[in-house]
Formats: structure tokens, sequence, C-alpha cells
């Protein structure tokens, strides 16, 4: 449960945000995501105490989930998030551990990498993927290079 955060999303920011979200015109949409702290919110949490009270849609971390999983698999928690959408094409972030890509237990585990070493798992979905990396158009090519590789093995 979300307590001081669903208390406040679903008194005065709720209202705020349905103010606001009247005054969207179907090009625009507002949307939150999962963190990457335990102690804070899951998609399974955001899902049960924001998107059923308010609908905005969630926005599901791949990196952030291995942190906060509400005791969800990453295939159920991305299906959730995604089931949010409605018409729209979910948006997900995805991006690795610092500390994994480097082999650096002294790296916080939360910390996004340079680039990749996995392909992003669709779960089977059609999704929008950001891509969060700290070298941006080098980390795109690899996971295009992934991707391909994946698919190339997979036949």
């Amino acid at each position: 449960m979300l307590p001081e955060f669903a208390g406040l999303i679903t008194q005065r920011e709720g209202r705020k945000f349905l103010q606001l979200s009247d005054k969207f015109d179907g090009q625009e949409l507002a949307s939150i995501g999962d963190d990457d702290k335990a102690s804070l919110y899951s998609t399974k949490e955001l899902y049960d105490e924001v998107f059923t009270r308010i609908g905005v849609p969630i926005v599901f971390d791949y990196h952030h989930h291995k942190f906060c999983t509400g005791d969800q698999s990453e295939s159920e928690a991305v299906h959730l998030a995604a089931s949010t959408w409605g018409d729209i094409r979910p948006v997900v972030h995805y991006s690795e551990s610092r500390a994994d890509e480097h082999n650096d237990a002294s790296i916080r585990p939360q910390a996004h990498s340079d680039s990749y070493v996995n392909p992003i798992d669709f779960h089977g979905l059609d999704l929008d993927v950001m891509l969060e990396a700290k070298h941006k158009e080098i980390a795109l090519f690899k996971m295009r290079e992934l991707l391909k590789n994946n698919l190339t093995m997979a036949a």
C-alpha cells in the first residue's frame, strides 16, 4: 500500500490531476512509473492505488523493477503496466545496471549503464521503448545489434 502517496493522490493531488487531465487534447498524456527502491512504489502498488483511482497509465521500468518487484515477475509487471494504456501503445523504460556492466560491486546497482549487454524482452507486447544509457547513440546501435542477434538465434 502507498500510505502517504495514495492519500495525496486521491485527495488534493488527485483532484488537481483530474482537473489537469480535462485540459489534455488527446495529444498529451501524463504517466507514472515504478521506483528503484523496495521501500517505494512497485508497478502493482501503482496499479492498485493510483491507476484504479484516477486512471493514469503506468510506464514500466525494467531496471527499477529489479529493485522493487511488488512480488511480481517482470512479465507480470510489464503486462499489468501495459494494460493501463488502453488503445495507446504502452511506453516502457529500459536500462541496465552499470555495476553489472562493469562487474564492479562498488558501483551503486541502480546506476544506469553506459550501453547494453542484454536485449530487451518485450514479453510478447508491442511497446514503445525509451532506452536509458549514458552512451546514447552507441547504446542504441548496440541494442539493435543485440535484438538482431537474438532474432537470428531464435530462428
